[in-house]
């Protein structure tokens, strides 16, 4: 069983869920997000810390959300090998999401990802979409894939929203 603490206009609410997640050993937890862009540079509202930080929002804001640009990117570094399994990545609740979140690859790897170019390392798993606002994609990688770097990134031009993130895998060296 998981706590999730979930994020409203008016209160603060705390739900016990039960995910694919719970049969692994969660490692989001390791990781430091960094991303590509964050919409209007407002870091405080929508910046990456916001994907890794256990709360699902159910507002316009607290969530990472970026500049539309080519091959957009939320990355995780977790500053040592881990290996990946699979991930859940939770939507944004409140709009938009079915024409943003399609054509992603995660990838794995010892490379950091660079603005406009696809990343380098190894695609753990693709999702084709679209995802429905509020939707979580649970995402299998075709093998465990081992690496410094998970990289959720965009094949086209687009904004990226991820409510919230979590990553299944193991500690490496």
């Amino acid at each position: 069983m998981t706590t999730t603490t979930i994020r409203t206009t008016s209160t603060t609410l705390t739900t016990l869920t039960m995910t694919a997640q719970d049969q692994c050993t969660s490692i989001e937890h390791l990781a430091i997000a960094t991303a590509s862009s964050v919409q209007a540079n407002a870091i405080e509202n929508w910046g990456p810390q916001f994907a890794l930080d256990g709360v699902i929002s159910f507002n316009d804001w607290d969530f990472f959300h970026s500049h539309t640009e080519p091959y957009t990117w939320l990355q995780l570094d977790f500053t040592k090998i881990v290996t990946v399994e699979s991930l859940s990545v939770v939507m944004r609740y409140d709009c938009c999401v079915d024409d943003r979140f399609r054509s992603v690859g995660v990838y794995v790897g010892n490379q950091p990802t660079v603005v406009y170019y696809l990343s380098k390392n190894e695609q753990c798993v693709y999702f084709e979409g679209p995802a429905q606002n509020g939707e979580t994609i649970d995402l299998s990688c075709e093998a465990p894939t081992s690496g410094r770097y998970l990289t959720v990134q965009l094949t086209e031009q687009n904004f990226l929203m991820v409510n919230e993130i979590y990553v299944c895998g193991y500690k490496g060296i």
